[in-house]
């Protein structure tokens, strides 16, 4: 479980980061960061029906 650990840091690490313009990246204001982090609460997969709570 240590490298899926350290993975998960890793990006965690970047996602403070500003993507400023890099490809693929997304700039999203601090109000639209917050309600991403709100409705990803309610996702669910639709394959199997697991949920993020």
């Amino acid at each position: 479980s240590l490298p899926v650990r350290t993975a998960l840091i890793a990006i965690i690490g970047f996602m403070p980061t500003k993507g400023e313009g890099a490809i693929g990246s997304l700039d999203y204001t601090p109000e639209e960061r917050k309600a991403l982090a709100k409705r990803s609460q309610d996702f669910t997969c639709e394959a199997c029906g697991c949920s993020m709570l």
